[in-house]
């Protein structure tokens, strides 16, 4: 008997270290292509070691799950049909079931089935994951009822009830890393999937958990409370000096809030999360950290992993995009943006899957594809916003060739037919751009999940193209469309409203419905500058200076029969944005503005310039307006120009 234990024993150590050897050439293979033929032959010897210590006779339960649970990994890790490796691992929990005393290597071998399962059978996955969640908490193993809810979050297109059993078990057993660590990336969940206002509230939770401020607000504060302090003293707070899981929370409450902060109302504090954000990204490690913690009345620690340094810099490339939608300047910080990220992309040595042995696969590539998709959209956005069409027609084929490759079409198809449609809308083809936009909200008026899951890891999450903003949102283009051509009446209006009751929409969107239901109202004077000055109030906060240059315009005509100065200074500020809204040159003097808006805003200068018998500035507005009637006539004639420039 003796014997055969240390028999066992040696043929176990002789497999492990097989396992090094492979994780070590592994590591280097990509580089070193001689090493596969050495590779190949560990990668056998381990596996034969551990058949050859299952085959001994008379093995005890816990040496025999040892070997099973062995070999069960080594088939996953080093053979490309995992059937065999589902099947140790199955063998091996069934073994582990039998006895209470074999609970540790229950729960291994339950760990195990389900990482095999998910890569070949994920409904199956699940199923064990909601057996193995039970039967931790039935056993009270509270490490192992961590693990498997932090596992089951990875493998579900709605983790939210499993981050909530994580956060309240935490919670009562005074788990903090681990409270925080569910606290944040729930947040990021509810992000993604919209939730914003649960998202708010997780956010709050959080930052009162860690204390949390603002990095200048903080060092200010601690400045005024000490000012004898030293510099290096007052130059970090506190919380920023934390490592491993704590740092790692507070990059993902900073990623988080400046999604959150970038579509409210706060664009100044959204910079500069985003400014930490990247601070952090470039501080930390190249590689996915396993965060190992501690669950107290526990030996065992609970481990995570959290992305690595390449995925987290995608999300940061991405979050620089959606939060910086300015068009203005010679190479604006959104273009930056759009630059550095698709280099960043293009640098991606290996193709973007890189399988190293026990490790999970690093980025795949339509997750890859998803995060570029996503910047060039963004890109697009502010290129038609610029007129430069023709570069936004580039980033939209561009978008087709990807997603046709990488066979994202159905995930991407609203955004592709929505961007069609303002790209036809800023070249005048007002029916053609309203035919997309009523595509979209066709497409998008579902019941699933689209855009809002980009960055999901598994890719059926997405199952169908339902995405309740984007809908609305082509609704309301549609409608400011049909109202541009006197053809919108108040029914549709109500309809649209009806539907956002039901929907968490950005201030932007909501500021064109109440400037829409405005220009309706419009008999009522009184109701229509109350809506308007509503919408202006919304993009004010939203920084959106498109809405803000046609509110301008439309208030001056509310204002302009009864407080000529207020009007005035509606046509004065309007007309400042609209000059300013697409490309400014300061060092060439050049000034490419918004056309239509800007003769808009002329000709008002010159009524009222002739009302008030002010010849010399009338003779000045006269040559705008003859400039802008030329511009304008020019998209009407080309349906577009690749950009309207003016000389000042």
């Amino acid at each position: 008997m003796a014997q055969r234990r240390q028999q066992h024993s040696r043929l176990l150590a002789l497999a492990e270290g097989y396992n090094t050897k492979c994780k070590e050439i592994a590591a280097v293979l990509y580089s070193q292509t001689h090493l596969v033929s050495q590779y190949q032959h560990c990668c056998y010897l381990a596996i034969l070691s551990y058949k050859s210590s299952l085959d001994l006779p008379g093995l005890a339960p816990q040496q025999e799950l040892n070997s099973r649970l062995g070999l069960g990994q080594a088939l996953y890790d080093y053979t490309t049909d995992i059937s065999d490796a589902e099947h140790t691992a199955g063998r091996a929990l069934s073994k582990a079931s039998e006895d209470d005393s074999l609970d540790d290597y229950l729960f291994k071998a339950y760990e195990l089935h389900i990482r095999i399962s998910s890569a070949k059978n994920l409904r199956f996955a699940q199923f064990l994951l909601k057996r193995a969640i039970k039967d931790a908490e039935r056993k009270k193993r509270q490490e192992w009822f961590y693990q498997f809810n932090l596992l089951a979050i990875k493998l579900t297109s709605n983790p939210t009830n499993y981050f909530k059993a994580v956060i309240e078990a935490a919670k009562r057993n005074d788990d903090a890393d681990l409270h925080l660590l569910a606290l944040v990336e729930l947040a990021r969940s509810l992000a993604h999937s919209g939730d914003w206002r649960s998202c708010a509230a997780n956010i709050e939770e959080l930052e009162n958990e860690i204390g949390y401020v603002p990095l200048k607000e903080e060092a200010t504060t601690r400045t005024q409370s000490n000012p004898d302090a030293m510099d290096e003293d007052i130059k970090e707070p506190s919380i920023r000096k934390e490592s491993g899981v704590r740092s790692y929370i507070l990059l993902v409450l900073l990623m988080v809030k400046t999604i959150f902060t970038g579509r409210n109302t706060e664009a100044t504090l959204a910079k500069s999360c985003l400014e930490e954000v990247n601070e952090l990204v470039h501080n930390c490690g190249g590689h996915g950290s396993l965060f190992e913690m501690k669950v107290n009345g526990c030996v065992d620690k609970v481990k995570y992993r959290a992305p690595n340094q390449r995925q987290i810099l995608e999300f940061s490339f991405v979050l620089n995009c959606i939060t910086h939608k300015d068009p203005v300047g010679s190479m604006p910080v959104s273009l930056i943006c759009v630059r550095e990220g698709l280099a960043f992309m293009k640098d991606d040595i290996g193709g973007g899957i890189h399988h190293q042995a026990g490790s999970e696969v690093e980025v795949s590539k339509s997750d890859r594809s998803n995060v570029e998709l996503a910047i060039r959209c963004s890109a697009a956005q502010v290129h038609i916003m610029r007129r430069e069409m023709e570069d936004a027609r580039e980033q939209l084929l561009e978008m087709v060739k990807l997603a046709r490759e990488h066979k994202v079409m159905k995930l991407w198809a609203p955004w592709l037919l929505m961007l069609e449609g303002f790209l036809l809308q800023a070249s005048n083809e007002e029916e053609a751009a309203k035919n997309y936009y009523e595509a979209v909200a066709i497409l998008c008026g579902k019941n699933a999940n689209t855009f809002t899951s980009l960055f999901h890891v598994n890719s059926s999450n997405v199952e169908e193209l339902q995405n309740d903003e984007m809908e609305v949102t082509a609704r309301i283009s549609a409608m400011t469309l049909e109202v541009g051509m006197n053809r919108c009446d108040h029914e549709a209006v109500k309809a649209v409203n009806e539907r956002m009751r039901y929907v968490q929409c950005s201030p932007s969107i909501h500021a064109i419905m109440k400037m829409v239901e405005g220009i309706l109202s419009k008999g009522i004077i009184t109701r229509s500058k109350h809506l308007f000055t509503q919408s202006l109030t919304l993009s004010s906060q939203s920084h959106d200076n498109y809405i803000r240059a046609f509110l301008f315009a439309l208030l001056n005509e509310v204002f302009r029969h009864s407080h000529e100065d207020q009007a005035l200074q509606m046509i004065q500020t309007g007309y400042a944005i609209s000059r300013k809204m697409g490309k400014v040159e300061q060092a060439n003097g050049k000034n490419f503005g918004m056309p239509f808006l800007n003769l808009i805003y002329s000709q008002s200068l010159e009524n009222y310039y002739k009302r008030s018998n002010m010849k010399a500035e009338l003779r000045k507005q006269e040559v705008y307006t003859k400039f802008y009637h030329k511009c304008c006539d020019s998209i009407a004639d080309t349906g577009y120009t690749k950009s309207i420039q003016l000389t000042v």
